[in-house]
Order: structure tokens, then sequence, then C-alpha cells
């Protein structure tokens, strides 16, 4: 929406999933950042910081944007990626999953991110990598994680984005607990 700016005010959209401040008694759907009675009364420090205190609203759009924009652009003739998505069932006797939250070992998770994007960056004919896991509480039918890869061939772009969603599972601390209908429980005790 604002790819160039830190942040982009929008008025109307109660509904969207982006955080919102909200003025008045509208009705607005979560996540709300802060309420006031009206602009005057917002209290735009309390806001920006409840914003800075969040994940960025990032979309494999805004992500394949980034990549685009890579000094190396005008080398690449592939952009590869992979959305991985919340399930509402995984066999047709399964009961519906509500939602996935996702907990991340803040640090770690980041660190151990950035360093995944450096060696798949590193590999010959990769130019630019994007990776993102969405943390929080993700409803079924929704996007997760993203990886997105520019590259100077399809071949190569196809086997750094298998290669980083498979090493982004295994190696980042993100810690899932599942709700269905019936159930709720953390992935890594079962």
């Amino acid at each position: 929406m604002a790819p160039d700016f830190d942040y982009a005010f929008v008025e109307g959209c109660s509904g969207a999933s982006v955080p919102k401040v909200v003025l008045g008694d509208r009705q607005a759907a979560d996540p709300v950042v802060h309420r006031a009675t009206d602009g005057e009364r917002a209290d735009v420090d309390a806001i920006l910081e409840a914003t800075d205190a969040r994940d960025p609203y990032v979309t494999l759009e805004s992500l394949v944007r980034e990549v685009k924009r890579s000094p190396d652009e005008d080398r690449s003739g592939a952009i590869a990626t992979f959305t991985g998505r919340v399930r509402a069932r995984d066999g047709d006797d399964d009961p519906p999953t509500e939602f996935l939250e996702f907990e991340r070992y803040d640090g770690v998770a980041q660190e151990k991110m950035a360093a995944l994007r450096r060696d798949l960056e590193a590999r010959d004919g990769v130019f630019d990598v994007r990776l993102h896991h969405k943390t929080g509480v993700v409803e079924a039918g929704e996007d997760i994680v993203f990886v997105v890869v520019l590259a100077g061939h399809r071949g190569q772009a196809f086997r750094a984005v298998e290669d980083g969603i498979n090493r982004l599972k295994e190696e980042i601390p993100l810690f899932k607990k599942e709700v269905t209908v019936e159930d709720e429980f953390w992935a890594h005790e079962r």
C-alpha cells in the first residue's frame, strides 16, 4: 500500500486485517492499536509505539516489489515464490482448523532468518531473497509464510525457494499452536 513509507493511514477500512486506529465509537475488527474519541485526542506517540511493537505488515506482493528493486534486477530472469497458508483440514475425517498461533524466540529467530537469507543469496545466480513468517493468530485460509527469490535463471530460483522453506521450517525457532473445532495443542508437544 505504501512501500516507500513507514506508515500509511487509510480511512474507512475497519474490516481490514491491518493495525487500526479507531476514532469515536466506530466498530472495527482487530487488530486495533489505539482508540480515541476524535483525532485531536488521539495519542500519536502511543499509536507509533504500538505500531512499532508489531511485526511489519508483509505480503507476497510487497516482498516481490522489494526484490525487484535489487541492484542486480537487470541480470535476473526469474522470481520464484512460495506461500504457505493455514490448511483448514488435512483429510476428510479431520476436525476443521480454526486458526494457528505462532510464537517465535525473538532475537534468535531474526538472527537465524538473516543467516538463512545470507546463505541463499551466496548461491551462484541468486541475487536477492526475502523470507517472512507471521506470528500471532493466523486464521484458516490465510497466508503464513513467504519465500521470494530473485535469480538469474528459473532452476536457481526454484532450488533456492525449496531449500529456503525447508530450512526455515527446520532451523527457525517458531512454535505453532493449532486450534481446531475439537481441540488445541502445541505442535512440538505431539
